[in-house]
């Protein structure tokens, strides 16, 4: 009979020529279930070969007399069997997930040279290695490749540097915002932190890079990841907008999620068509991507502002001898030698004083003298400030006489003469300084066409010119707050309204319109005492319209004693599955998981105990509804009555038709009408889209139906 040691040499040795198979044709390869669940396994057990390796070559350059034993050669038998096994394993799933990449070409061609490598070095040692010397190298080499394979797969499932993090320089780069490019600075950041570990081109799991523009217009085996100004057909967003619970949800459940903030971003950028090479400063400040992005940058905005500086800091002494009452000096930043100095008070300022700060004119690094007093003699004073790089000559008395003076500046790149007497000639003067990038010049003798001129004549300086036309300018009014709740009520709801401004008429609707100039007019708070959805809208003479509010209302209907489900919501979607139908509680369309069952597998099916027979018209349901989640109205719904719960008579049956096109979130209430009818119990039905239509990007799956309440009236 083979002995145990023979038998692993054997099962290694086809296991290796089987690893050399899937090397070759794992493109052509369509695994069966088995072997797809086999793959899974491989992060189990990769563990063991690792430990069990590096114990074998450490007893190995050890050469202790007792590695001759039997019982060691089969541990080290072991050993090799568990290294092909794991290889093979990893090879089965990197199949079955169709990633692709270099870093997992690397490990997959690393981990086989490792099963080779222990296969030779454990059975043929004493072939190939009867020097200590090469026993040595080829032990040495072999604890490399296991190192190097380790650190590839480590890549693969926690991502870039996953051994060498430590020494890389992790600090994020400061940025210029007249070169903030949206995607480059802004959204590719968000996507490589939370998706980047999966979607890069070393990885790309479902063959999907998210790193670059052309890889992200190509999409994955699954379709495009994005297409420009369509969410609805936009893979990307539909997986991030999908339930945490579902499998197809992306980020993982277990990895970290993006925020609400991050997860707008992305859908603002897709929406307004996907820019990358786009300069963010070429949108209007009041642009949304724009204003959006800004919180996103505002760190690494802030480290391109904290410069560092060669020269020496002054003492605190002098720094505590030159403030007083009518100038200020003070450090740019903590620990920062860069000084920024400031005068206060016209009647208080002389020359004289400005002189006196000539023991730290080294340091400083921004100079306001706005409304002072100040000549075109003191700018030959100021020009010797060799370090000054922002100065605020701001409603001087300076004129183009001495300009050229600052030219000695070197450094200087931000000058402010706003109300000043400085004319287009002078401003030409200005544009010449070596590192000027900003120059505010309102409110001087320079018209506005001649400012357009020097605009255009001088792209690399934004001239800043001030708002023109803020007499006639008609901006919006903030949205009206509506203080009522929205959600259920039993009998009647008082409604009451606000807004910050004075003098505002609030119109409002009660049907979902939105309100005009004729719309009912807010005077005071109000009752209402059925089903509606208000929608409010601020106006005001010299104001535009504000956007409109709304929220919806729900008035509660005849009281359920008890909801009885006959059929079970998916596992996933069934909090609170005792209470959740008759709560009055309203679910939110983007929280499947919590305020609202799912049904997809199978039919909806609930008895309604009303306590006592009862008269009752009809049923209403409250349904969850987001077409892009896979979530749709039910196909067919259906009402019994009973009073026994053994005879059933149908009362209402009706089937939907289904959307055509993507539409947004919402919680429709479905209505479900009868002859007045008296029943203790009812039967309530309803069956989910079986599977999804054409036009949709999950076509020929199944969809989900989702119901938060349900209503009886």
């Amino acid at each position: 009979m083979m002995d145990a040691r023979k038998m692993m040499k054997t099962l290694s040795f086809c296991g290796l020529v089987f690893l050399g198979f899937l090397l070759l044709f794992e493109n052509r390869i369509v695994l069966p279930i088995g072997l797809q669940v086999a793959g899974k396994f491989h992060t189990l057990l990769l563990h063991f070969p690792i430990v069990l390796l590096c114990l074998v070559l450490l007893v190995l350059l050890w050469k202790e007399s007792w590695i001759q034993t039997a019982t060691w050669k089969n541990f080290e038998s072991f050993t090799v069997l568990t290294t092909v096994v794991t290889a093979i394993l990893g090879f089965l799933l990197s199949i079955e997930q169709t990633d692709i990449g270099n870093v997992l070409s690397w490990h997959k061609w690393s981990g086989t040279v490792l099963a080779f490598l222990s296969y030779l070095i454990i059975f043929y040692r004493e072939r190939f290695f009867v020097t200590e010397i090469k026993l040595r190298i080829a032990s040495g080499f072999m604890f490399l490749v296991l190192i190097i394979t380790g650190h590839w797969g480590g890549t693969i499932t926690h991502g870039d540097g996953y051994l060498t993090a430590a020494f890389q320089n992790n600090k994020s780069a400061s940025l210029v915002l007249s070169e903030v490019r949206i995607f480059k600075d802004v959204v590719q950041p968000i996507l490589a932190d939370k998706c980047g570990n999966c979607h890069k081109a070393s990885v790309m799991k479902g063959g999907l890079s998210l790193e670059d523009s052309i890889s992200i217009f190509k999409g994955g085996k699954n379709g495009k990841a994005i297409v420009a100004g369509s969410l609805d057909k936009s893979l990307l967003y539909q997986r991030l907008v999908l339930p945490m619970t579902d499998k197809k949800h992306m980020p993982l459940a277990e990895k970290p999620q993006l925020s609400a903030s991050e997860l707008a971003l992305i859908e603002e950028w897709i929406k307004l068509g996907a820019p990358f090479a786009q300069l963010l400063v070429a949108r209007a400040e009041t642009d949304s991507l724009r204003i959006m992005s800004m919180p996103f940058l505002e760190n690494r905005l802030k480290k391109a502002s904290e410069k560092s500086y060669d020269f020496k800091a002054a003492s605190a002494d002098q720094i505590a001898e030159l403030n007083n009452n009518y100038r200020v000096v003070k450090p740019l930043g903590l620990a920062s030698p860069a000084l920024a100095v400031s005068f206060f008070g016209r009647a208080n300022y002389s020359f004289d004083q400005l002189k006196t700060l000539k023991p730290i004119a080294n340091q400083i690094v921004h100079l306001n003298l706005a409304k002072m007093p100040v000549t075109n003699e003191q700018l030959d004073w100021i020009s010797n400030l060799e370090n000054l790089e922002a100065l605020n000559l701001n409603y001087t008395d300076i004129d183009n006489t001495n300009l050229k003076a600052l030219a000695g500046l070197k450094h200087l790149h931000s000058l402010s003469i706003v109300g000043t007497k400085i004319n287009q000639k002078g401003l030409e003067t200005l544009t010449v300084f070596p590192e000027l990038k900003a120059l505010y010049v309102w409110n001087t003798d320079i018209t506005l066409a001649e400012l357009k001129t020097m605009q255009s004549k001088f792209p690399a300086i934004q001239i800043e010119t001030g708002f023109q036309g803020a007499d006639t300018m008609v901006i919006p009014l903030n949205q009206p707050i509506i203080n009522t709740a929205a959600g259920f009520f039993k009998d009647r709801i008082n409604i009451s309204l606000k807004h910050v401004i004075n003098g505002v008429e609030l119109k409002y609707t009660l049907d979902g319109k939105e309100p005009d100039s004729s719309s009912s007019l807010y005077t005071a708070p109000f009752w209402i005492d059925s089903s509606f959805k208000l929608t409010v809208k601020a106006f005001k003479k010299g104001w535009l319209p504000s956007k409109p509010v709304n929220s919806q209302y729900f008035k509660a209907g005849i009281p359920i004693s008890k909801a009885s489900l006959l059929t079970p919501p998916d596992p996933k979607y069934a909090l609170h599955a005792d209470k959740i139908l008759i709560d009055l509680d309203a679910g939110d369309p983007g929280d499947f998981g919590t305020r609202a069952l799912g049904y997809q597998k199978n039919d909806a099916i609930v008895v309604l105990d009303m306590g006592k027979p009862t008269e009752i018209h009809g049923l209403k349901v409250l349904n969850l509804q987001n077409i892009g989640a896979y979530i749709f109205p039910p196909v067919q719904m259906q009402v019994l009555g009973s009073n026994n719960m053994q005879e059933w008579k149908q009362l209402s049956n009706q089937r939907y038709a289904m959307p055509i096109k993507m539409i947004g979130a919402s919680t429709p209430f479905l209505h479900l009408n009868f002859p007045a009818s008296t029943y203790r119990y009812l039967k309530f039905s309803a069956k989910p889209i079986p599977t999804l239509p054409e036009w949709h990007p999950g076509k020929g799956q199944p969809g989900w139906f989702f119901m938060s309440e349900l209503v009886v009236y």
